[in-house]
């Protein structure tokens, strides 16, 4: 028998969409996030997902998710997605269909046909499971790699900014998009309950914090929250076009973040701190635009 109170606790979390055999690393940061937007999503819900990490945790010989889910290549995904959803929707059906992906579906290999899903406004949501790297692999450089992270194919630093996928998207004139990350789960499950409503295409960001980035598995949620705080990833929505901040939190130095991994060791962290500030200001820029 458990205990008062905590019988309760267990039943909740037997109802939750992600069980907890799953194969993700100690302190991998997505599987908290995951948790949480399957929950709001419901088990009326299908997830597809290419290659990465995702197809680790979510994988047809170790099934840990409550739901359908598919693995798929990143040629393929999102138009397996879209056409699954076109196919519902002719049939009456309302199934929240849900792309799971990393940088290597989002960022570079798959963004043909995420950019091309957008473009017809398919019913789905794509939510890029961001770690920024080909992590599965072993911690790779993608173009979702900060500038001056090591990786293995980046040793002495990756010498390019990143790409700004949240405004590729945007320029699709999707209907929404939005950052979220599982250190803010209210703001979290606000947005992915928008998404749901949404009709047509909904874009997600989650940084989603790794630990071959080289930090303690614990600290993961603790980068999640600080990724915020030092306005590295700030939390916003973009609806319509229209941007509009949900959470602006007083400026913390960039260090805050990035002395706690190791993949930043030797960055030039007066470079990071401007580059940080000076996407801030063209952010709260477009937010004022938008302001009625």
């Amino acid at each position: 028998m458990y205990p008062e109170g905590i019988a309760d606790a267990a039943a909740r979390f037997q109802e939750t969409g992600l069980q907890g055999s799953h194969y993700a690393c100690p302190g991998c940061g997505p599987v908290t996030a995951m948790r949480m937007i399957l929950d709001v999503l419901g088990p009326n819900s299908i997830v597809f997902v290419p290659p990465g990490c995702g197809a680790i945790y979510i994988s047809p010989g170790h099934a840990t998710v409550t739901i359908p889910a598919l693995n798929c290549v990143y040629a393929s995904v999102f138009g397996q997605a879209a056409g699954y959803a076109y196919a519902d929707r002719m049939l009456g059906g309302d199934r929240q269909v849900l792309v799971w992906g990393g940088d290597g579906a989002f960022f570079d290999i798959g963004l043909e046909g995420l950019s091309f899903v957008a473009n017809q406004n398919y019913d789905i949501i794509a939510l890029c499971n961001d770690n920024q790297g080909y992590q599965n692999t072993g911690h790779h450089s993608t173009t979702g790699t900060p500038r001056q992270s090591r990786t293995r194919s980046t040793p002495g630093g990756k010498p390019e900014q990143q790409k700004e996928l949240m405004e590729i998207l945007v320029a699709h004139r999707i209907p929404y998009a939005a950052t979220i990350s599982a250190a803010f789960p209210e703001d979290l499950k606000a947005k992915v309950a928008r998404a749901a409503s949404t009709r047509g295409f909904a874009f997600l960001h989650l940084l989603a914090p790794c630990i071959n980035w080289g930090y303690e598995g614990p600290l993961g949620i603790k980068l999640a929250r600080l990724s915020v705080l030092c306005r590295l990833h700030p939390l916003y929505e973009v609806v319509e076009g229209s941007y509009r901040l949900t959470l602006n939190p007083p400026a913390r130095p960039v260090q805050e973040y990035t002395l706690l991994q190791r993949r930043f060791e030797g960055a030039d962290a007066q470079l990071l701190q401007e580059e940080t500030d000076a996407r801030w200001r063209r952010l709260m820029t477009r937010c004022e635009e938008a302001a009625p």
